[in-house]
């Protein structure tokens, strides 16, 4: 994990704004403070014996970024849920599977025109485990608390719309991909002289 964080911090030197090439719109000149509203489907999960899975299930968050000023790096705090289906092959009824999450995340972004940004980076945080729909919807007893790790990359165009792939990683029944499509407010470019 050092290695992944010394790693990315080299990249991102080497991307400081006295370092990069051709026009300055292309340099670290963003407002710091972001929030991204997402939504998108997951898919990808573990099939389960005695159970046929979805094609595909929903996601949506909310994300707060910083943008630091010296190097393209962007970290944040991102809240977020994910809900998915699976039918038992020996019952009429669908189970559903559904998370919450609270991660801390990191972005390295990568300038690829005066419009258009590659990122790539991660979460680490805690996941929330709901119940399953035939099980009780009681109080918190019933859900549970899971280790998750999001490794992510993606694309942000305009400074403004954002369109991520991602894998949340955690128990096995509730491990997947999502792809989102997100609204950022806050984070665009400034005009000279601020």
């Amino acid at each position: 994990m050092s290695l992944v964080a010394v790693s990315l911090f080299g990249a991102a030197r080497a991307q400081t704004p006295e370092n990069i090439p051709g026009d300055t719109d292309l340099r670290r000149n963003v407002r710091r403070i972001e929030v991204e509203l997402a939504l998108g489907p997951t898919f990808g999960y573990a099939s389960l014996a005695g159970m046929d899975n979805m094609p595909i299930g929903l996601c949506g968050g909310l994300e707060l970024r910083y943008n630091l000023r010296s190097i393209p790096l962007d970290v944040g705090l991102q809240s977020a849920g994910s809900f998915y289906w699976r039918d038992p092959r020996s019952a009429c009824t669908s189970h559903l599977y559904n998370s919450g999450r609270l991660m801390g995340v990191v972005d390295y972004n990568l300038s690829v025109s005066r419009r258009v940004e590659c990122f790539f980076g991660t979460g680490v945080g805690v996941l929330c485990i709901g119940p399953m729909a035939d099980m009780p919807q009681g109080g918190i007893s019933n859900w549970s608390f899971r280790f998750g790790a999001m490794p992510r990359v993606g694309v942000e165009c305009w400074s403004h719309l954002r369109l991520t792939f991602g894998y949340l990683w955690t128990e096995r029944a509730n491990s997947h991909c999502l792809l989102t499509i997100g609204i950022v407010f806050g984070g665009s470019r400034l005009r000279a002289g601020f």
